[in-house]
């Protein structure tokens, strides 16, 4: 009876780190924004596109739903060259409807994505 104890408490030691490592993994947080129909709204993500890492939205918006009205950048000090900030994504909702979209922070000429997060837009 204890080398079946021994044994129990032995193979749970070996599968609970990797229980553990696989939600430690998770590379994407998730978010919802609730909205109206003809309003807008902005996402505010931080980033510093000095370093060539910039947000950009990876899967295709559904225009009949949602439009992007523009995107800047803001540095969180203006006299200081190459500084971090925000990028921040302003959007108008247009119609009823629930879309996804998933941003992916990356540099443009690499295939490689450092952050992942996603919002689920839900217009009513």
């Amino acid at each position: 009876m204890k080398r079946l104890a021994v044994l129990c408490i032995l193979a749970c030691s070996l599968i609970m780190p990797s229980v553990t490592a696989a939600r430690v993994r998770r590379s994407y947080d998730s978010h919802r924004i609730k909205v109206r129909p003809g309003h807008t709204f902005s996402i505010s993500l931080k980033s510093n596109p000095s370093t060539g890492y910039m947000w950009q939205i990876q899967n295709p918006i559904d225009k009949t739903l949602l439009i992007i009205v523009n995107k800047t950048f803001a540095p969180q000090k203006r006299k200081l060259a190459g500084s971090p900030g925000k990028e921040v994504w302003r959007f108008k909702a247009l119609k009823k409807g629930t879309i996804f979209i998933e941003f992916a922070y990356k540099r443009s000429w690499e295939k490689e994505i450092v952050k992942r997060t996603t919002y689920s837009i839900v217009i009513r």
